[in-house]
């Protein structure tokens, strides 16, 4: 008799151990006794902590908490906080330093950097500076070793000074870039390509934190493996963060379209709101004990205490701050990391003096005995004499620093797919992300979708996530007492009243199987149309031929059966055996044992590809562990444990674990068996089972290139696209000539999936509404920080004149109406007719660009903040996100013409095109690079952009068609567009020069300057009126022609 299977008084907390006639109890480790009776030991009466350092006995176990003020492992290091928190904050008037720790410090003029974006290198103590020539400049804390590199168009950055990397955004590109301090060589990061909106960033501890607009607001990128990982679901927009590591939080700020909020999000994800809210936008950062939020509409840094989040104090300035960082000042001295143990350490700013003690002698960092008696060596070193002194040094199996044990990496020897990780102390090969065992060879399915399947008695209920849509239902009326999903028909099986029914995952095509009656649990062998199930009189397992209904006993007696329909086996957990579970081969009838007995399994799932077997073992009735047994017979304790019943199921990354009691199942992630989530389930539910729905989308479908897919539960759709008609296995193009209506001067053409109103020759429009005669004169306006200034392009004397004092004002022109608009720093959008009558003014917040639909009377607008596309109702006076534009991010500039608004981005597609009528959105082209502005010819049907491919500036022109010629004008620096009937105009930043072109032959014809920056351009048309015979010029802003001359020196 196998006394372990039958069972024993064995303690909870010990292991049978059958043998011939007998068996023994062993206590398990951590624990001592005579195995009938395991107590726990504590550890802390004999293991070793750090001396600054509190040991904690837990049940099995203990661990080494440092003390408050000290960091470290708690066992061979917990170093002395000894780091001086400096705040740095950047002005207009230079950088300033603040020592936090001093309640009578005042800041301190650090440099004269005006404006600088700043960030720390912990690692190297390290200051970086990045201003407005695009220079980075760093040094030491006491000013040493400066150095300077050149990066062009930084809009943020952070430093790795372990790798000696530079991550910065780079503003043009909208992506992530990063640069190797050692080669000088600047790449984009591959990986977080797709990474749009990004609004901040920091490196804490190899992994590089970003901040974006968009959901996931706050991401973690590992460049060991160049894994992405999401913190937080959030609704909101990130602007800033600052990672806590000694808490393993991350501080940022959320903004949520009216203010601006302090988040707090733990590395689990569980995100909370600190309730510390702004109106205006905010920055910050933090060190061990506080974190700063910097108020830049008011000029003040304010300092919170992390534990109470109470505010403590503030720093002000006179006037605007740029950005803030905490850096750390370290007492080298109170480190003890420096100097020889028989030295003595003083500090001083920067750095330090060590001095050998009383008989020693040496520099201080080296220092030597004369006998071994002088010498106090640590646990793991002993005393040795080399060349007549004498020294500490390590013992066999342990290393520097401190003779830790000798452990790392280089042990394992992991494969192609593998990565090498610690877990619990102990490094081993894992699979990287995409790749599951065995032997990490085989990328994951990923085109299956599981569908977590949970039932009772009276209901079968499901919950999937298709397209990061969760959704939940029921599969029909009527419950279950066991379900059993088989993967080769793809269809689940239940019984239930004594009867076997199957159903698609969809709950549709229901099918009687047979009646059986005494069924207690079941699994099914769809390859064999077998279904085999324990008899819940007898416990003896039986099959059941689904094809001719016939039933014979296995003679073998079980707790529950699963199905591995790869390798073809049933596994067994077996009630009457000298084994625990076994495997069943159905073709050649053989039993084998995976793992002996001395457990009690209740419940199994057999991960068939990866050949192992999860169960749970009952202990006492009333504990409830979750454990895996490899077909190799190694068995793990997943450390999942519950006083209540359990069921378990899994899929390819999850499992499942079902609380009869708590109406709840669990989600565990199988390589860190980390809970992710969980699923509230109805009242009565008895078990879980996983299925797995194809998306055929992923596959492959027979659905036409011009529609598409949308996977649903156990089918998909094919929808034709905007444009097309068809069942959307056969699209074709809808000519909207048939049915729309231009302009009585306009002409339709029909294009693939659209269609365009041109006004015909001699005439300008939009083609639908209006179609003008071509008496327009087009005027060039352009604003400078002294004011906007009009330019005739047609007379070949024409100078620019002032046209209004709004200084450094973004521009749009209104075609419909012949309005300018004028967006100015203080949020305030002014506009008015060209003669300067019906002035209007509006107050819109964190526009970074805008354009005007004068037909429907709106203006969309790029919120700076939200990195999304608004449209404000000049009508209503409501502005709104645009729904359909919502997953559009990286936009650089947008223009409305003929109803639509052409956007241009970052990435690809870099141009597109937004429909407001059925809200479709058309991609244009497929050209390499980041388009930075856009001007639509409207009378040519074409697209003039800048295109940035990370070296230079080139001018392409797209047709509507999606077709790109490169028109091989080029600049180094940043340049932006504009254009009329006949030419386009190029602002080369940098030169304060305006370029004109001829469309037709692209000659370049002249060019306008001015003595300052200008900011924006903007085309804007005034008209002539021929009456009797004379050309009177209509333009309003002739009558400032006057106040213009008084300007006339700026050129």
């Amino acid at each position: 008799i196998d006394e372990c299977c039958v069972g024993t008084s064995c303690h909870e907390q010990s292991t049978c151990a059958n043998s011939l006639g007998n068996f023994t109890c062993i206590c398990n480790s951590g624990y001592s006794g005579n195995g009938t009776f395991c107590e726990d030991i504590d550890e802390c009466e004999e293991e070793e902590c750090h001396s600054s350092a509190t040991c904690v006995n837990n049940p099995g176990s203990f661990v080494c908490n440092c003390n408050p003020g000290f960091i470290g492992d708690g066992v061979i290091s917990c170093s002395d906080n000894c780091q001086v928190p400096y705040l740095f904050f950047s002005t207009s008037s230079g950088t300033f330093s603040y020592n936090t720790e001093e309640s009578t410090s005042s800041p301190n003029m650090f440099n004269s950097r005006v404006n600088a974006l700043l960030s720390f290198d912990d690692m190297n103590k390290r200051l970086y500076f990045y201003t407005a020539n695009d220079e980075i400049t760093s040094y030491n804390l006491n000013g040493s070793d400066l150095s300077t590199i050149t990066i062009q168009n930084v809009e943020f950055f952070t430093v790795d000074g372990r790798n000696n990397l530079l991550y910065y955004h780079q503003r043009l590109q909208d992506r992530i870039f990063v640069y190797n301090i050692t080669s000088t060589q600047s790449t984009q990061v591959g990986a977080l390509s797709s990474v749009t909106g990004t609004k901040d960033m920091e490196v804490k501890n190899g992994y590089l934190y970003i901040a974006k607009a968009s959901y996931p607001t706050i991401i973690r990128y590992n460049p060991r493996n160049e894994s992405i990982t999401p913190f937080n679901s959030t609704t909101g927009s990130a602007q800033s963060l600052s990672v806590d590591e000694y808490d393993n939080v991350i501080y940022w700020a959320n903004y949520d379209g009216t203010s601006h909020r302090v988040m707090r999000t733990l590395l689990n994800g569980e995100t909370v709101d600190l309730n510390i809210t702004y109106s205006g936008e905010i920055d910050l950062t933090s060190d061990v004990f506080n974190f700063y939020v910097l108020v830049k509409a008011d000029n003040r840094i304010d300092q919170y205490l992390k534990t109470s989040i109470e505010k403590q104090k503030n720093v002000t300035f006179n006037g605007p701050i740029e950005d803030l960082i905490i850096a750390y000042d370290e007492d080298e001295c109170c480190v003890g990391t420096f100097c020889h143990m028989n030295a003595t350490c003083s500090n001083y700013l920067g750095g330090l003096n060590c001095s050998c003690n009383d008989g020693f002698t040496g520099n201080g960092m080296d220092c030597e005995a004369t006998n071994c008696s002088d010498l106090s060596c640590g646990q793991n070193q002993e005393c040795v004499q080399v060349n007549n002194t004498f020294a500490c040094v390590c013992k066999d199996g342990y290393e520097e620093p401190d003779c830790r044990p000798t452990t790392n990496c280089s042990d394992p020897s992991c494969g192609q797919n593998e990565e090498c990780v610690l877990v619990n102390n102990t490094f081993t090969c894992v699979c990287k992300d995409g790749y599951e065992e065995p032997d990490c060879l085989r990328p994951m399915t990923m085109c299956n979708i599981p569908v977590v399947v949970y039932y009772g008695p009276s209901a079968i209920n499901y919950q999937v996530t298709i397209n990061n849509v969760t959704t939940s239902g029921s599969l029909g009326s009527g419950g279950a007492k066991d379900m059993n999903y088989d993967r080769l028909s793809r269809r689940l099986f239940y019984y239930v009243s004594g009867n076997f029914y199957s159903v698609e995952q969809d709950g549709s095509d229901l099918r009687d199987i047979g009646a059986v009656g005494n069924v207690d649990r079941f699994t099914v062998d769809g390859r064999n149309n077998i279904i085999y199930y324990i008899n819940d009189l007898t416990d003896i397992i039986s099959k059941f031929n689904m094809t001719n209904s016939a039933e014979t006993d296995l003679g073998i007696r079980a707790k529950d059966i699963d199905m591995d329909s790869v390798n073809n086996y049933l596994v067994i957990v077996r009630t009457d055996s000298g084994s625990n579970i076994e495997r069943y081969n159905v073709e050649t009838e053989v039993v084998d044992a995976i793992k002996a007995g001395g457990d009690f399994p209740q419940d199994v799932s057999v991960d068939a590809d990866n050949g192992v077997v999860y169960w749970v073992n009952v202990i006492g009735g009333s504990t409830f562990k979750v454990k895996s047994t490899s077909y190799a017979g190694v068995t793990i304790d997943l450390n999942i444990t519950y006083t209540e019943r359990i069921e378990i199921a899994q899929d390819e990354v999850y499992l499942y674990v079902l609380v009869v009691s708590n109406e709840t199942i669990y989600k565990y992630r199988k390589n860190t068996w980390e809970q992710m989530g969980s699923i509230v389930v109805p009242s009565g539910t008895s078990g879980v089972e996983v299925a797995f729905d194809i998306d055929e989308c992923c596959v492959g479908t027979s659905c036409h290139e011009q529609s598409t897919c949308a996977n649903s539960l156990g089918n998909f759709t094919c929808i034709c696209s905007s444009g097309y008609s068809g069942n959307g296995t056969f699209c074709e193009d809808i000519n909207e000539c048939e049915e729309e209506e231009c302009h009585s001067s306009a002409t339709c053409v029909n294009n693939p999936g659209s269609f365009v109103c041109n006004c015909n020759p001699g005439f300008i429009g939009d083609g639908v509404i209006s179609c003008s005669d071509n008496c327009q004169v087009p005027y060039l306006f352009f604003s400078t920080s002294s004011g906007t200034f009009s330019y005739n392009t047609e007379e070949s004397t024409s100078s620019p004149n002032m046209f209004n004092s709004r200084a450094n004002a973004l521009l749009s022109f209104d075609g419909m109406n012949k309005r300018l608009y004028f967006y100015t720093a203080n949020d305030e959008i002014t506009s008015y007719n060209l003669n300067g009558s019906d002035l209007s003014t509006i107050t819109i917040q964190n526009v970074e660009f805008f354009t005007v639909d004068g037909r429907n009377n709106l203006l969309y607008y790029h919120q700076r903040l939200q990195d999304r596309i608004f449209v404000y109702n000049i009508t209503s006076t409501q502005s709104t996100q645009v729904g359909a534009l919502s997953s559009v991010t990286g936009t650089k500039d947008m223009e409305v013409k003929n109803g639509y608004l052409y956007i241009a981005k970052a990435s690809d597609p870099t141009i597109i095109r937004y429909n407001p009528r059925n809200e479709s959105i058309t991609p244009f082209n497929s050209t390499t690079g980041s388009a930075q502005s856009l001007s639509v010819d409207e009378y040519d049907n074409v697209i003039y952009w800048v295109n940035y491919d990370g070296t230079s500036h080139r001018v392409m022109r797209t047709l509507l068609n999606g077709e790109t010629v490169d028109l091989n004008i080029t600049y180094s620096g940043e340049i932006d567009l504009t254009s009329d009937v006949l030419n386009i105009y190029v602002l080369v930043k940098a030169e304060n020069r305006i370029d004109q072109y001829l469309k037709t032959s692209l000659e370049k014809q002249k060019n306008v300057t001015y003595n300052g920056a200008i900011e924006d351009l903007i085309i804007g048309y005034g008209e002539f009126h021929l009456k009797e015979n004379k050309s009177i010029f209509k333009f309003g802003f002739l009558f400032l022609y006057q106040v213009a001359k008084k300007w006339s020196s700026h050129w």
